[in-house]
């Protein structure tokens, strides 16, 4: 739904129709290169590292 993968199944033949499609297909390309993940933006384990060293620098600080 999002577009950010296709479901193309196993066969050598899919994947390389797919494959090159992507390749040669500047408009196939740059909609999934432009699709925004909707599981976030993969930085979600950085964000909740800050916010634990903050607390517990913060507990240490009084």
């Amino acid at each position: 739904e999002a577009g950010t993968a296709r479901l193309i199944g196993t066969s050598a033949e899919a994947i390389g129709r797919n494959a090159i499609e992507l390749l040669t297909d500047a408009a196939a390309y740059g909609t999934m290169a432009r699709a925004v993940n909707p599981f976030g933006d993969g930085h979600a384990s950085d964000r909740i590292l800050a916010i634990v060293k903050q607390y517990f620098l913060s507990q240490a600080a009084g």
